[in-house]
């Protein structure tokens, strides 16, 4: 009988991090897509991927990074920039 365990240990050191960010973002200045939709998040994967991430973990960092460094800042910007009009 299997045992199958649903957490996972991810251990991911600042030699693996920066790397992959800094590949990331060379990819994500390239003009294909309004700020770098698709590409970006792909590229992020990939990296954190090839330095030895298990591809679901990859994909979760990459998610949670680019929310809070992206899709999070718009509405709160939104809304300071509208109480600045008052």
């Amino acid at each position: 009988m299997r045992h199958y365990h649903y957490y996972s240990n991810i251990s991911l050191g600042f030699s693996s991090i920066i790397p992959g960010l800094l590949l990331a973002q060379v990819i994500g200045s390239l003009p294909i897509s309004p700020g770098s939709l698709i590409a970006y998040e792909s590229s992020l994967t990939y990296f954190y991927t090839l330095f030895g991430v298990q591809v679901h973990a990859a994909l979760i960092i990459t998610l949670l990074y680019r929310f809070f460094t992206f899709w999070l800042p718009i509405p709160i910007g939104l809304i300071l920039y509208r109480n600045l009009q008052r």
